[in-house]
């Protein structure tokens, strides 16, 4: 990675820590759960993307491989975790089934869109947008709920929408929206500029001169225009 992506990155982490953080408590069980569920994290998003380049699988796919192992380890879960005779003793209401099945859905939503965002940008990108979306949390409570804020979180915000603009700056693709400049044919002084029928019919007496370039996609929108045109009475 370059420095200014990984300058970009420092940034966010920085402001995003500023604005969350409060108090900080160190914990010999606290610091391995964090490694190993960043640990994790990062592997299943990696296994993803290795997923869809080598396998050529869509999002869809990619969740219908991974749903059954993720439903037999929650089920071991549980059972090992939760009162199993208080689950079963349990009889869910209308509205308490409601709730499950939206809850069901709303994952299957959000895993949906983890693995098409993995997919079609980087594991780093959408690392990235999460902690961005962090940040958007904190400013949504404070406008919507009213709750209390300092100058800690409003400059460690400002701080990581700086970061997360440089990082997509840095990101963006140098000269994807200049393109490359289109062949046009010589025009004789004080003559209008040639129209689509025009560069049709030059093109056509061109055809035993072997092409240089590939035609760009605007091109040839222009000469099919061009022969549209031409097939008129």
């Amino acid at each position: 990675y370059p420095w200014a992506l990984l300058g970009s990155l420092g940034v966010l982490i920085s402001g995003v820590a500023m604005a969350t953080v409060t108090e900080v408590q160190f914990s010999l069980q606290g610091t391995i759960c964090g490694c190993c569920a960043a640990l994790f994290t990062a592997f299943h998003q990696i296994l993803i993307k290795r997923a869809k380049e080598d396998f050529k699988l869509n999002p869809l796919q990619i969740m219908y491989r991974q749903a059954p192992p993720t439903a037999m380890l929650l089920v071991f879960t549980s059972l090992a975790t939760d009162d199993v005779p208080a689950l079963l003793a349990y009889t869910p209401t209308f509205w308490a089934s409601v709730v499950i099945l939206s809850t069901c859905v709303l994952a299957v939503l959000v895993i949906w869109t983890v693995v098409t965002l993995v997919t079609r940008t980087s594991p780093v990108t959408f690392q990235v947008i999460g902690l961005m979306k962090t940040s958007l949390t904190f400013v949504f409570g404070f406008l919507m709920f009213r709750n209390p804020v300092t100058w800690q979180n409003i400059g460690g915000i400002v701080l990581a929408t700086f970061g997360f603009m440089w990082y997509t700056y840095v990101k963006l693709p140098r000269g994807a929206t200049s393109g490359a400049a289109l062949p046009t044919p010589p025009v004789a002084p004080g003559s209008p500029p040639p129209t689509g029928l025009e560069e049709f019919k030059a093109s056509l007496s061109d055809d035993s001169a072997p092409s240089q370039s590939v035609p760009s996609e605007e091109r040839l929108i222009g000469l099919r225009v061009g022969r549209r045109a031409a097939e008129k009475p």
